[in-house]
């Protein structure tokens, strides 16, 4: 199978998968989950529809469709940056002890077999940390 092939294949696979999630979305039902589950978004909720003292209140219908939208926002980063952790905080702690070990990104590359860019990338958190663990 050649390499057109395989990415047809996958643009395929990512349509239906972004499919089902705007299908989902659209009926509202991540949102409606992740009120009842994540107490965070259940917070928001709360504020947005009982704002007083000069803030604008917002309907229930309204404050759904801000979620909906921040959802998309969440799972487009996701996308494009599928290895980057939330916190960013183990591409961090590399970085810290790289500096605290006074090496550069070209001696921590050179030391462990890879390329600077690839160090650059473990972390920013834009390549998987286990990956260090096949050189």
């Amino acid at each position: 199978m050649d390499g057109a092939a395989r990415l047809g294949e996958r643009l395929e696979v990512a349509h239906l998968v972004a499919q089902g999630f705007l299908d989902a979305l659209g009926d509202g039902e991540i949102v409606l989950v992740r009120v009842r589950r994540d107490p965070e978004t259940r917070a928001y909720m709360e504020k947005r529809c009982s704002r007083g003292a000069g803030a604008k209140r917002k309907s229930k219908k309204e404050a759904m469709r801000c979620l909906q939208r921040y959802v998309v926002r969440e799972v487009y980063h996701a996308l494009r940056h599928p290895f980057e952790s939330p916190s960013g905080s183990e591409g961090a702690e590399l970085r810290a002890a790289r500096k605290k070990a006074r090496l550069t990104q070209a001696d921590a590359a050179a030391a462990i077999g890879c390329s600077i860019s690839a160090i650059s990338k473990y972390e920013t958190g834009k390549r998987r940390f286990r990956e260090i663990g096949k050189r």
